[in-house]
């Protein structure tokens, strides 16, 4: 379908360079790393930045990159795209039909996905 996404993904295959999530379309690729009780390893975001950067530079057709922080509370060390719970739990819902007679199943588990990540607290 034009898209591969992979869990716990080495984007250069660097064992200290452990994404959560890769997101690879034909044109672009889009690492998200997400923060719920854990905080940030020495030069973390930099050394990922790096690597996607690498990791574009090489792929055929690749056009950029972006890195996506996703924590409780939408944090922005610069140079990522910041990102809360509470931004998922908004963007999943607006994809979702509005009637729910045009719901499919793969509709209310998204629904369900943004009910439980809305209840994540966003302190600091």
């Amino acid at each position: 379908m034009g898209y591969a996404i992979t869990a716990e993904a080495n984007p250069m295959a660097e064992l200290s360079d452990r994404l959560d999530i890769l997101i690879e379309t034909k044109t672009q690729i889009v690492g998200i790393e997400i923060k719920i009780d854990a905080g940030e390893g020495v030069e973390q975001l930099a050394r990922y930045r790096a690597a996607l950067g690498r990791l574009a530079a090489i792929s055929p057709g690749k056009q950029g990159w972006s890195l996506i922080y996703l924590t409780r509370t939408g944090a922005d060390p610069g140079e990522v795209v910041p990102a809360s719970w509470r931004d998922i739990s908004v963007s999943a819902r607006h994809i979702a039909p509005v009637k729910a007679a045009e719901r499919e199943f793969s509709d209310w588990l998204i629904l369900a996905f943004a009910d439980h990540v809305s209840t994540f607290q966003t302190t600091s």
